[in-house]
């Protein structure tokens, strides 16, 4: 912080708004922080600062190379409880942003090789859609934070993940988007998994898909029987079905090199006591042929 304060991993003020608790090991809460982050993912900019994003507001923060923190993107309406904090915090994202399900907010954010765009996505569905398997990806200026597209990316059908099906743990709310790189401005890896199971698809994006921005600004919720939505085309170029060897909740994904993957695994501060793990995956094609 630029007062020298040190962020913490305590929810944020809500303010009426619906956020994570947390408690103690005798159950006692812990109260808030206008310091509080659940961060998630980091998009590195060329200049030496980080983009990084929060699951608590969700909220994306600007961070430099010294790690102090610029700015904080806020879901419109909540910045009045975060007013004193040191750094600015900004009413630059949709109001709906905030109806992420708990501990599903923004899990996976890349910046685009241009450096002008962020894409962000959240983990799974909003807890207002109705439509469990499609998640959202917001397309945002990365100077402003204002949202200037959305797309829907369509998870697969639960029954494609064998180990989780094998499991009997393969459920449409299960379902999550864990990681993004921006190949290109129109094109994404995507990381999506259950627990199990991970895939990774090459995503495309096409303006033609999005609504206009005004109509984000208060969002919308998808009911069921919104058939009509446009959604992103993706192609499959790995399944963790097709190599045991990879363990479950796969969380991290890098592209070293056109032919190489690099992918990481939750280790879930090793409370059960799982490793972390990294598994390097090498294409005979290059990932973009």
């Amino acid at each position: 912080e630029r007062d020298g304060r040190t962020f913490s991993g305590l929810p944020i003020p809500s303010d009426g708004a619906n956020v994570e608790p947390a408690f103690d090991m005798n159950g006692v809460s812990l109260g808030a922080d206008v310091l509080g982050a659940d961060t998630e993912a980091v998009a590195a900019h060329t200049d030496g600062s980080f983009f990084v994003t929060d699951e608590y507001g969700p909220s994306i923060l600007k961070v430099d190379d010294s790690g102090t923190v610029q700015w904080r993107w806020m879901p419109a309406g909540l910045s009045l409880a975060m007013r004193s904090a040191a750094h600015p915090v900004i009413d630059a994202l949709p109001a709906i942003a905030s109806q992420r399900r708990l501990n599903r907010g923004f899990e996976a954010i890349a910046l685009s090789p241009s450096g002008r765009r962020l894409f962000v996505a959240f983990q799974s569905a909003l807890a207002v859609d109705a439509r469990r398997q499609l998640v959202r990806i917001w397309r945002l200026n990365a100077e402003t934070g204002a949202v200037d597209a959305q797309f829907f990316y369509p998870f697969d059908d639960t029954s494609t993940f064998a180990r989780d099906r094998a499991a009997g743990s393969n459920h449409a709310d299960d379902l999550k988007l864990c990681e993004l790189q921006a190949l290109d401005d129109t094109r994404l890896l995507v990381l999506e998994r259950i627990t199990h199971t991970s895939k990774v698809y090459i995503a495309t994006l096409d303006d033609g898909l999005s609504p206009p921005p005004s109509s984000l600004e208060t969002g919308a919720p998808l009911s069921a029987s919104d058939h009509g939505v446009s959604l992103i085309t993706k192609r499959l170029i790995f399944s963790t079905d097709d190599a045991p060897e990879i363990d479950r909740d796969l969380e991290g994904m890098l592209a070293l090199s056109p032919h190489e993957l690099l992918l990481v695994n939750d280790n879930d501060f090793g409370v059960e006591g799982v490793l972390t793990s990294f598994w390097r995956i090498h294409f005979d094609m290059p990932l973009l042929s």
